[in-house]
């Protein structure tokens, strides 16, 4: 499946390079890049935070996207020549980088055009070709394989670092609708609504989701209530689930208790 995450490309020679004019500014300049220099050869997670707020970069929160951007930008100075980055130190960023299934921002900028043009074309052997370059799985079946261009589409078209619009989007969209599919977001908001509908067992909310997503409502309070503890048994089994074993004990007896049958591929 075609799985890659979208960094925001930061343009190195900027950042990273700072190019001033006032003699002012060239003593700034000096000192940015003593400081940048100690940070990054140091590799110290306090001394790189404190860097990078006396020069207001934005810090991600979180612990492995703090350690992409600094391996990123490790990349980047080698690729500029820095004298402190060795390539003993690009080796070991760029080691980790893969290992965690990133890019440098050099890559990630030849990504980019390399999957623009396979959706500005829409051509099949173009995708495959993006495919085979990058080592995703490509789907044996017909169907799966559009489908997951089209969810592609839909779901990077906000993003300012694809060339996709509004017509292209549109065609994507209607395309998945007439294949009873939905976007990687509608997905997500599916999954997001019907875990806590089962989770919280309550029947104003089971009954809200149903009529969300059209599914149809047996008139019948005991048709609906087994319809309810089958599905509980069929989550209890997903990788995620949001059905505790509790709970799915819970179906599991009234569905024997009521004369329903337990088997989950039903």
């Amino acid at each position: 499946m075609l799985i890659f995450k979208v960094c925001v490309i930061i343009t190195m020679n900027i950042i990273l390079n700072r190019k001033f004019n006032s003699l002012g500014d060239i003593i700034m300049d000096e000192e940015f890049i003593k400081d940048r220099d100690e940070a990054f050869k140091s590799m110290d997670k306090d001394k790189l935070i404190n860097f990078f707020e006396k020069y207001d970069f934005k810090i991600p929160n979180d612990e492995e996207e703090f350690w992409q951007r600094v391996h990123q930008y490790i990349c980047s100075m080698f690729s500029t020549r820095q004298p402190f980055i060795d390539i003993q130190m690009y080796n070991n960023s760029h080691e980790w980088l893969i290992s965690h299934g990133y890019r440098t921002f050099e890559e990630e900028e030849e990504f980019k055009k390399n999957l623009n043009e396979a959706i500005k074309s829409m051509e099949k052997n173009k995708f495959i070709s993006f495919y085979e370059k990058y080592h995703f799985d490509i789907p044996d079946n017909e169907e799966e394989f559009w489908k997951e261009i089209h969810q592609l589409i839909c779901d990077i078209y906000t993003s300012e670092l694809y060339e996709i619009d509004i017509n292209q989007y549109n065609q994507s969209h209607r395309w998945l609708v007439e294949h009873g599919y939905k976007t990687i977001q509608e997905e997500k908001e599916f999954i997001k609504d019907r875990n806590e509908a089962f989770k919280s067992m309550d029947k104003d909310k089971l009954i809200e989701y149903c009529k969300k997503y059209n599914i149809t409502i047996p008139d019948d309070e005991e048709t609906f209530l087994a319809g309810i503890h089958k599905a509980v048994i069929k989550l209890f089994l997903l990788e995620d689930s949001p059905i505790s074993c509790e709970q799915y004990n819970k179906s599991y007896d009234w569905l024997v208790e009521h004369g329903y049958s337990t088997n989950s591929i039903e």
